[in-house]
Order: C-alpha cells, then structure tokens, then sequence
C-alpha cells in the first residue's frame, strides 16, 4: 500500500530536495561516522569569534579616550548610559552647615545634555577615531531603540565579571571612598572622591560641638558608644578597599552589624 503521507506532485517534489540540500549542508559525515559541523557553519562561528575580537577591540580603544577626558566610564549592571556610569568632577552637592574648599570635586553622575555632547565629540571621526569606532560607541551618548552591539558586548562582560567575582573577594578593590578627604594621616589627598566623609573643618561652627548623646536622646550610654563604632565603621568604609588617595589598602575587624536596643521614651 503506497504512503497517503508522501509528496508527488512536482512543487512538493522540489521542496523534498531543498529540505534534503538544506540537511546535507547543516550537517557532513565524518569518515568515522561523527556528524560534525558544516565548513559553512565552521566560517559563521569563525566570523562570530572575528566579531567578539573586534568589539574587545573597540571597547579598549574607547576606555582609552576616556582616560584622556574628564569624564570617568564605570561598567555597571543596571547604568544608565548602555550598561554604563558616567560620572566627572563637579561640586558637591549644597548642604546646609558644610562649607567645601573649592579644590574639592568629587566624582558624580553625568545628568546634562551638554555633557552627552561632549562625549560625542570625544568620538568625532579623525585621527584616533574611526567611523566603525565611533558607531560601536554611539548608544553610549546617542541611544536607539533595540539591542546594540556595545550592550550585548557589556551584558557579557558583566557575567564574565560575575563569575570571577569569587576568585578576586580576597583583593583589594577601589570604591573611591574617603574618610580623610583633607589628607589629616599623612597618606595623600582625596580630590576626587565618588563617597566622602566631609572633614570637621568643614561643617560650621554651631554643629562641630554636636555629640551623639545630642542625637540619640532615647539611647543608653554604652548602646550610644556601640552605634558611634559602627557609623564610624561605616564611615571607614570595608575593610580590604583603598581609600582614595591611598596607596595601601584599609585593614579592619569591625563587625558587620549589630542591634542597638533603645529605652523607652516614656
């Protein structure tokens, strides 16, 4: 009895032998009897390798121009410019009772259009810059709808970078924190900071005579001295991090966290 299910007319006839074509070029059969991987698809994978190399490429050759501007480029999970930070030194944001030296510019996140455009004029086409270049880099300050190669490009580097959080815990790390913005221990000035601790010099007058029992009216004496280490703690920052300005590394045994149990105020 013939198959009610097989194709004979001529049209279906020839959509068989594409389908057939279609296999024979997908996949080849090794002398031992392996499937294994068409030369055809052998060249797409090459071609997607090329590609990864050629971002790595263009993503070196923008830290690089970064480096050389005042604007700061931070890779992180979530930022808001293509996976990114952005950050430059500007002043401090105005708080009532602390006057800032005006040498002091921490580092803070970009939020003007003028400095999108300077940005772009980092990537302007010309010497150090190419077409392909400047296009690999512009979702950073130009963004379009969909998915970019500099986002896909990010996205992969933020895994690879999460997956090797775990071999790097134990080395010191950067945060450009600082305690000591003045340089009061001797181990160097904190110009630009992203998180500070202002120095006591700066904070007027009335509030420097200001003392933790004047806060925390409710505490008992000996939970008032615990919370006064930990916010000092906090204050230092973790341990195993360079403060800005350093050149070694914060070593502490503070504890992590604690419970300040208050009395009660009537």
């Amino acid at each position: 009895m013939s198959d009610p299910h097989k194709l004979s007319s001529p049209q279906a006839k020839e959509i068989e032998k594409a389908l057939e074509d279609r296999k024979k070029d997908n996949l080849v059969v090794s002398e031992k009897g392996k499937r294994v991987k068409s030369n055809a698809n052998k060249n797409n994978d090459k071609d997607t390798e090329k590609k990864t190399d050629t971002f790595a490429t263009f993503y070196g050759l923008g830290q690089a121009i970064f480096a050389k501007s005042i604007f700061v480029l931070e890779l992180a999970d979530g930022g808001s410019h293509c996976n990114h930070r952005i950050l430059k030194p500007s002043d401090p944001p105005e708080t009532k009772g602390i006057t800032y030296p005006q040498s002091f510019k921490p580092l803070q996140d970009i939020y003007d259009d003028s400095d999108l455009n300077a940005i772009s004029e980092l990537f302007k086409v010309g010497p150090g810059c190419s077409q392909e270049l400047r296009a690999f880099w512009t979702p950073l300050f130009d963004p379009k709808s969909g998915e970019s190669d500099l986002y896909l490009y990010t996205q992969r580097k933020l895994k690879m970078a999460k997956a090797a959080e775990f071999r790097t815990l134990m080395e010191p790390v950067k945060l450009g924190h600082s305690f000591d913005p003045a340089g009061r221990l001797g181990k160097g000035v904190a110009i630009s900071p992203k998180v500070w601790v202002p120095e006591r010099e700066w904070f007027a007058p009335s509030l420097r005579s200001v003392t933790m029992e004047d806060v925390f009216t409710i505490f008992p004496k000996a939970e008032i001295e615990m919370l006064t280490l930990i916010l000092g703690r906090i204050g230092v920052g973790v341990s195993n991090h360079i403060p800005e300005g350093w050149g070694e590394a914060i070593s502490h045994t503070a504890r992590m966290a604690a419970v300040i149990v208050g009395k009660d105020a009537g």
